[in-house]
Formats: structure tokens, C-alpha cells, sequence
């Protein structure tokens, strides 16, 4: 979709259906300190998936597998409209 085109009902309702499924504010898992994923084997491989389809239908710039309720270090981005999902798997804040 492109940055002035405007939503679809369609899109819309899965935007509502995608962010259902994220955990907001309050929520206790937002708080617990996420597990370093080590090797990206097939699950990860889902999980990453997954988690750009939610991104695409959320139209929404990031999420990270804790606001879905997984425990890993997985963040998946979109930089720009127009620009591909990436991953970042076990990232570090460097300070």
C-alpha cells in the first residue's frame, strides 16, 4: 500500500484482527527478559514469518516476538513503506 493510498475496509479489519493479538502495555510478559534464540532452525524460520505477515496486516513499522507472547530475541522492521521486512535475530544494544 502506498503511503497515500488509503486503507481498504478489508485491510482495516485485518489491521483490528493483527493488533488483537499484540500485548499492550500492563501485560506481565512485556516485562520478562527474552531468551537468546542461538540457532535459526525451521521454528524460527515460522516464527519470523509469522510475525512479518502480522506486521504487513498491522501496517505498523516493527514488532518484537515479546509483544506476541514469545520469549525470544526476534524483532522484524520495515525501515520505509516501500522497503522489505527484515529480521534481527538475538540483537544487542551496544550504548
Amino acid at each position: 500500500m502506498a503511503t497515500t493510498d488509503q486503507p481498504t475496509p478489508e485491510q482495516l479489519a485485518r489491521r483490528e484482527a493483527a493488533l488483537a493479538r499484540v500485548r499492550k502495555y500492563g501485560d506481565p510478559v512485556l516485562r520478562e527478559r527474552a531468551r537468546p534464540v542461538g540457532t535459526v532452525d525451521d521454528v524460527v524460520r515460522d516464527q519470523i514469518r509469522d510475525m512479518t505477515r502480522l506486521l504487513d496486516d498491522a501496517m505498523e513499522a516493527g514488532i518484537a516476538a515479546t509483544q506476541l507472547g514469545v520469549l525470544n530475541r526476534v524483532f522484524v522492521y520495515r525501515a520505509d513503506v516501500d522497503a522489505p521486512v527484515r529480521a534481527l535475530v538475538d540483537p544487542e544494544l551496544e550504548w
